[in-house]
């Protein structure tokens, strides 16, 4: 947690990347165009002008519970942001919603009673140990962010414990997944090992063919 000190030094340094970009003493921007019964949410940027000639930012806006420093400085930020920037911020954005859609499966999950469960809703308990709790290919696919095809796809491959629930006399196969290997597929992450460059051999230069002389003989006559 940030202390008090370093949440004012961050708000100086918001402050004064927000007015080195501003070429007027009061400007207006919209930070939210959209649909709103009084019309877009505005914030009015008001530089003073202080005794020890430095200025002094002042924020006024017309939902001021919702925008301050940090909305402002990141509608600025935005606009100077180059292209990786956006793709590595876009990314960043989806594994969040990753995560929160995880975190909201993971919920339904322990609400939900289980099929193997107890009629009194407590987890079934074999010779003293406590049963895996399994998901369905549905969930699984659900909880991964893929399809079901590609979840059999990955329990073809050995990534996924699994038990066949359908019955024995039927072609068609039904599977329980422990939700443990499907949580140790989804939390698991790599990384790509740079390839290596073998150095290049230093530039030789040819030798050049010796030149020949001719050979006289010199005799006393």
């Amino acid at each position: 947690m940030m202390t008090v000190n370093q949440i004012l030094a961050d708000n100086r340094k918001m402050e004064r990347f927000i007015s080195e970009r501003l070429r007027t003493e009061r400007t207006r921007i919209v930070l939210s165009d959209g649909w709103r019964p009084d019309g877009p949410a505005w914030v009015d940027l008001t530089l003073l002008l202080c005794d020890d000639g430095n200025h002094e930012l002042v924020i006024e806006s017309n939902e001021p519970d919702a925008f301050g420093v940090r909305e402002v400085y990141e509608h600025f930020r935005r606009q100077e942001m180059t292209g990786w920037e956006w793709e590595r911020e876009l990314a960043a954005e989806i594994n969040r919603w990753k995560v929160h859609d995880l975190e909201r499966v993971m919920a339904v999950l322990r609400e939900k009673p289980d099929r193997r469960s107890n009629p009194d809703g407590e987890e079934p308990i074999v010779d003293g140990e406590e049963l895996p709790k399994e998901v369905s290919t549905a969930e699984a696919a659900r909880i991964l962010g893929v399809s079901k095809d590609t979840v059999l796809e990955l329990k073809k491959a050995g990534l996924l414990e699994y038990r066949n629930t359908g019955s024995p006399d039927s072609c068609r196969p039904v599977y329980a997944f422990s939700l443990r290997s499907v949580l140790e597929v989804r939390t698991t992450y790599q990384r790509d090992v740079p390839p290596y460059h073998r150095p290049e051999a230093p530039h030789r230069h040819q030798v050049k063919g010796k030149r020949k002389y001719k050979h006289f003989t010199l005799s006393d006559d």
